[in-house]
């Protein structure tokens, strides 16, 4: 009896992984029941009896993405094989992947600014997500007639998607704390950074305070003047604009009261906080900011992978 039964379990894994049989049909050819044949595959599992290997391709990334995962906790990490020729676009295009597999139809997605998330909604494919609501997380920032403007982005995404697009009509940046406060009590403006608090993803670039930091300064966001302060209270990357140190801790500066967007603590609260950057130049704004917990899911380079795992083994 004892040997039947062994003869039978053999016979339900052999239907199963080398025929591909559902276990409902093995249920109906053995006369036995689909719960039965799902213990017997369990209890094979367990046993050792059966032993599954996946066999992964040359050039694949998982084996650094589950190492980066596992060095500091994140949700999930894409890490795409690219040289710095083609960066921006090979990220652009793992972000779009990235987001086009997790969307179910009914999310808000916050988004930022810059040239790493210009080049993910270029990388989009034209889909119908009549419920999906695009909201700009910080006002815009530099020419409004950019392609990396995050009035444009939101609107060009929800273009993309046939989404609801929810831009927020205002300056990223003010003069004063006064203005930012006038500007706070416009009802669309507010309004607009509540959905943005209540977001269901949000994807943002991570900014520096070093050479690639021209693009503040060129586009007149901040002052070269306003950078070195920053970087003397020990300021390495920032995120909407929120500056952060090498350990990911708020850098406090009089520029957060004129800042139009959300907080250190608002953009915590998101569930999917995605961050996309890559390059030499952000290794440390990159490491401080997953440091600092301001995004659980990363998408970036192997090198850049790389750096990263190499300093959590110092920590």
């Amino acid at each position: 009896m004892k040997y039947q039964y062994n003869n039978l379990v053999l016979k339900v894994l052999h239907c199963y992984y080398e025929k591909g049989l559902t276990q409902q049909e093995i249920a109906g050819k053995f006369n036995i029941s689909r719960i039965k044949v799902s213990r017997m595959i369990s209890k094979a599992i367990a046993d050792k009896i059966v032993q599954i290997k996946i066999n992964i391709p040359a050039g694949s990334t998982s084996e650094i993405e589950k190492r980066l995962e596992e060095s500091y906790g994140l949700s999930e990490a894409v890490v795409v094989n690219t040289s710095q020729v083609n960066l921006i676009a090979e990220l652009g295009k793992a972000a779009a992947e990235y987001l086009m597999s997790r969307l179910q139809g009914n999310e808000t997605i916050g988004i930022t600014w810059g040239r790493f998330i210009s080049a993910s909604i270029n990388a989009l494919q034209p889909m119908n997500f009549p419920d999906v609501r695009i909201v700009q997380m910080l006002g815009g920032l530099g020419d409004p007639a950019s392609d990396i403007h995050g009035t444009e982005l939101v609107i060009r995404m929800a273009g993309i998607l046939k989404a609801k697009a929810r831009p927020l009509n205002s300056p990223g940046i003010v003069k004063s704390k006064e203005i930012r406060q006038a500007l706070m009590e416009n009802l669309q403006i507010s309004d607009t950074l509540k959905l943005a608090e209540k977001a269901t993803f949000a994807i943002m670039g991570i900014g520096t305070y070093d050479k690639s930091a021209s693009l503040l300064t060129e586009s007149s966001i901040i002052s070269g003047e306003e950078i070195k302060r920053l970087v003397r209270k020990g300021a390495v990357g920032n995120i909407c604009l929120r500056a952060f140190d090498e350990y990911g801790n708020p850098v406090p500066d009089e520029i957060d009261e004129r800042v139009v967007g959300l907080t250190y603590d608002h953009i915590k609260k998101i569930p999917r906080i995605i961050g996309v950057a890559g390059g030499r130049e952000k290794h440390q704004a990159i490491l401080a900011a997953i440091r600092g917990k301001w995004l659980n899911t990363i998408i970036t380079d192997d090198q850049t992978a790389g750096f990263l795992i190499d300093n959590s083994l110092k920590s």
